[in-house]
């Protein structure tokens, strides 16, 4: 049997994370949320996901300064990150496609452009 798809999602927002997760979950994947960016770290080890959505800005951390603190101890986050965001900024665009973010998304995502960015970003891998 295929192991499911196992995708993170970090946002400060409980509203979007449940809606998001419901939506993953009912497409066939196994979405995780996490709600404190500060958790991120012990997430992806436990975890180990294939995917991961982050907001860009959050409390305490936003997704640039995980990023950051990645790239600063010499360590990658090895699959693929899909930024998420309630603002179009080109300038962040930029900035997080220089980060090797895959996708910068404006939030709400419909359900079918969803499956298509997942299944293009894990293609890419």
């Amino acid at each position: 049997m295929k192991r499911k798809t196992k995708i993170l999602i970090v946002d400060d927002d409980w509203d979007f994370l449940d809606l998001l997760k419901r939506k993953l979950d009912m497409c066939g994947y196994e979405a995780y949320t996490l709600s404190r960016p500060l958790d991120f770290e012990k997430g992806i080890e436990e975890i180990n996901p294939d995917l991961v959505f982050m907001d860009v800005l959050m409390p305490q951390r936003s997704g640039f300064n995980i990023l950051e603190d990645f790239e600063a101890r010499g360590e990658t986050i090895n699959v693929p990150v899909i930024f998420l965001s309630g603002f179009d900024n080109d300038v962040e665009k930029m900035i997080a496609k220089g980060m090797g973010v895959r996708e910068y998304l404006i939030k709400p995502i419909a359900e079918k452009a969803l499956t298509e960015i997942i299944r293009k970003n894990l293609a890419a891998v």
